[in-house]
């Protein structure tokens, strides 16, 4: 066995917002919190374009995404010509036991859209919505997160990666 190796390339993400001080004191508007979310959002997914990125390069490279491509899903539901629910199940079994059990879906928009048709054979969605506010929506039992830089489902993108996000 081998240990592969990954270039990390260090980043910086910046941005500024100037507000005057008297601004800063009236606290009817509560402006720093919302200049604080809204800054956050801005690094946020400025970081979640390098970090989806290397990602995806990580994971060709390392053969966590795969998928036949053309699969139909389960009885019953109607095949998309670029994934099936046979794709994902393959892409969740590829990873080690441990890592299966606090796995989570990271999709792209349109691979969302693809699975949360795919239903069971007794007609059951495979999707299941959140349960309360905050918490993610599950598929297969694994929370579901978007990533808005993952490119479009086609027929050579799967768009969807699982895994254990602390490993």
């Amino acid at each position: 066995p081998t240990i592969g190796t990954a270039l990390a390339t260090p980043l910086s993400y910046k941005a500024l917002a100037y507000i005057s001080q008297e601004l800063n004191e009236d606290e009817q508007v509560g402006l720093l919190p919302y200049v604080a979310r809204t800054q956050a959002r801005t690094l946020g997914l400025a970081a979640g374009s390098a970090f989806t990125s290397s990602i995806v390069t990580a994971a060709t490279n390392g053969g966590t995404a795969s998928g036949k491509g053309g699969g139909g899903g389960t009885a019953g539901t109607a095949a998309n010509a670029f994934i099936g629910y046979e794709d994902l199940i393959d892409l969740k079994f590829s990873a080690a036991a441990p890592y299966r059990m606090v796995g989570v879906w990271v999709m792209a928009n349109s691979a969302i859209k693809i699975a949360k048709k795919f239903k069971d054979g007794q007609g059951q969605y495979l999707w299941q919505p959140a349960i309360s506010l905050g918490m993610p929506d599950m598929f297969d039992g694994n929370p579901v997160y978007e990533d808005p830089y993952l490119a479009t489902v086609a027929s050579a993108s799967k768009s969807v990666l699982f895994g254990d996000p602390a490993a």
